[in-house]
Parts: structure tokens; C-alpha cells; sequence
């Protein structure tokens, strides 16, 4: 377990830039038992092409902007991990299942990501993620979306 996490923060340390506040944000995230709203927003918003010196509440209007996401609760509201599959699948902009195509939402998200080994297998759609759950997803998901674009897919 320990292998992955120091595997995700060091692909995460690669798509940021050198900036102290996303090194600082990323050890925030790695340190949460539990992960907010905030924290992965911040990273998806990174990921999507947001500036890395902004803040959270930025994060999530740039998201919101860009339609990555309908809604966010409380920014300081702890993510499940169907919230985060959708948001995960919705910033890589993941193909997938016939109905994850058609409906674009957190259970087929959630189902589509499980079945591509992407979260455990064991994983709860309803349970709250860590932080490294966070990192592992995106970091699988950078892994995922570079080999497609290297394929020319």
C-alpha cells in the first residue's frame, strides 16, 4: 500500500508544477483519512488545466465553469467514492459502458471504474475515500488517459 501511495504522489509531483502550494496541497490530500470536496476538486481542476496558485473555492468554479461538474456540495463535505468516480470520469473524460455513456452518472461511473479494476473491486460506492484513495484514482487515471493518447485513441 505503501508502494502505490509513494508511486501516486510521485506521478502527481510530475503533472504539477514546482509550485510550493501544490506540493503543500498534495501532502494535505496524502495526510487526510477521510478526503474533501476541496481536495479533489484541487486536483482535478490541476489536471484540467487550472493554475496551480489558485484556491480550492477557485477549483470548484473552474470546474463548474468548464462542466466537469453539475454541482458541488460543502467543499468541506467529505467525497464517496461514486462522487469521485464521476468527477474522476468526468476530468478524464473516460469512455466507457453503453450506460455510463447514455446516463453520465456517479453509479454507473462507479460500476465502470470498479469493473476496469481502476478503485477495489471491494469498494463501497457509498463509503468516504482517504486521501490516497484520491491519489490512486487520478494517478491510474493520468496512467490510463496517457496510454490512450499514446495509442492514438
Amino acid at each position: 500500500m505503501k508502494k502505490i501511495a509513494i508511486l501516486a504522489v510521485l506521478a502527481l509531483f510530475t503533472i504539477f508544477s514546482t509550485n510550493a502550494q501544490s506540493a503543500e496541497k498534495v501532502t494535505e490530500l496524502i495526510d487526510a483519512k477521510k478526503a474533501q470536496w476541496s481536495k479533489a476538486c484541487y486536483i482535478s481542476a490541476v489536471y484540467a488545466g487550472m493554475d496551480d496558485s489558485l484556491t480550492e473555492e477557485d477549483a470548484a468554479n473552474y470546474l463548474l465553469d468548464r462542466k466537469i461538474i453539475k454541482k458541488i456540495p460543502s467543499l468541506e463535505k467529505e467525497i464517496r467514492f461514486d462522487e469521485l468516480t464521476l468527477l474522476a470520469a468526468n476530468t478524464f473524460n473516460v469512455k466507457g459502458s453503453l450506460w455510463f455513456s447514455m446516463l453520465k452518472n456517479k453509479r454507473y461511473a462507479f460500476k465502470l471504474f470498479k469493473a476496469r479494476r481502476l478503485i477495489p473491486v471491494t469498494s463501497d460506492p457509498q463509503s468516504k475515500v482517504s486521501g490516497s484513495d484520491v491519489l490512486n484514482l487520478f494517478t491510474k487515471c493520468i496512467e490510463l488517459d496517457e496510454a490512450e493518447k499514446g495509442a492514438g485513441l
